[in-house]
């Protein structure tokens, strides 16, 4: 049933798949087979934050990891992507410490498990991600090569958690005005991307975005203008993390004002605060999770 209700999510048709994935959670259930269950669950969780349901996503993703720690054991190497997905989902909330801990515990059933592989690069390059997100640079970039060194030891330095590293890179690089390494960061990340995801998936507009605004800061006005209405488009016709869409809309604001584009600045500023005042009604006030279930 997972199957199916991969390929309904591939066809944007999520309430059938959550549908799909409830009844055979509750066909594991009955049949005790608690495995089945958690796995289930996790797929759920997945579905249902593509829905915009985080906290019954989060809800699926606790239940998930219960049932492996029950069936399989407190450290698990079946435990590692279903806390990421959780780890995933703290990280989109803002809530920061709660991400790295998880990220942080998997690291440790990693190192336990055996030599380093790709899924050690995975949860490194997770790691600078939210350090990035409290500020950490120098730390974030640490973390961001020697992820990008254990996927290029494991043989995978074309997988997403690579473009990941690099954007990561990509970032600091434009933190500290170095808009050439930036530059090259962010085109190696989207290129990672776009052959290896499909094509609406969040993380390409992010990536585009992220290019779009080092062009912008490099003052090449006709470079930036696409990928930031490429971005754009992603962001409307897709699932998209709200709260990244909002500072996407602010800061091209900020730019189309200097450039004295005032009319293109209040555009996108009022299409930000109309996304804010409705997620903060709706979606954003469900985003923040119980970090008390948290074990």
């Amino acid at each position: 049933m997972i199957g199916s209700s991969e390929r309904l999510e591939k066809e944007n048709r999520y309430a059938q798949a959550a549908g799909l994935l409830e009844r055979a959670r509750i066909k594991a259930a009955e049949q005790n087979d608690t495995y089945a269950e958690a796995l289930v669950l996790n797929s759920l969780g997945i579905t249902q934050e593509q829905q915009g349901k985080f906290i019954e996503a989060h809800q699926a993703y606790d239940g998930s990891i219960s049932r492996l720690s029950r069936v399989k054991g407190p450290n698990a190497v079946q435990l590692v992507s279903v806390q990421n997905n959780l780890a995933n989902l703290f990280y989109d909330s803002n809530q920061f410490s709660q991400a790295e801990a998880l990220v942080r515990r998997n690291l440790k059933i990693l190192a336990q498990a055996g030599p380093r592989d790709e899924r050690m690069g995975m949860e490194l390059a997770m790691l600078a991600r939210i350090q990035l997100g409290e500020d950490k640079s120098r730390v974030a970039e640490q973390s961001a090569k020697e992820a990008l060194r254990t996927l290029r030891d494991a043989g995978t330095a074309e997988d997403p958690a690579a473009a990941l590293g690099y954007s990561v890179l990509g970032i600091v690089y434009e933190r500290r005005h170095d808009l050439e390494r930036a530059e090259e960061s962010f085109k190696t990340s989207l290129s990672i991307l776009r052959k290896s995801l499909d094509p609406g998936d969040r993380r390409i507009g992010e990536a585009i975005a992220n290019l779009g605004f080092v062009y912008a800061n490099e003052g090449s006005p006709q470079a930036a203008e696409p990928l930031l209405a490429e971005a754009q488009q992603s962001f409307r016709a897709g699932s998209a993390n709200p709260f990244f869409v909002i500072q996407f809309l602010d800061r091209w604001a900020d730019i189309e004002q200097r450039a004295g584009h005032e009319d293109k600045a209040r555009e996108l500023k009022q299409e930000a605060k109309a996304l804010a005042g409705a997620r903060s009604e709706t979606a954003m006030s469900r985003y923040t999770v119980d970090a008390n279930a948290l074990r």
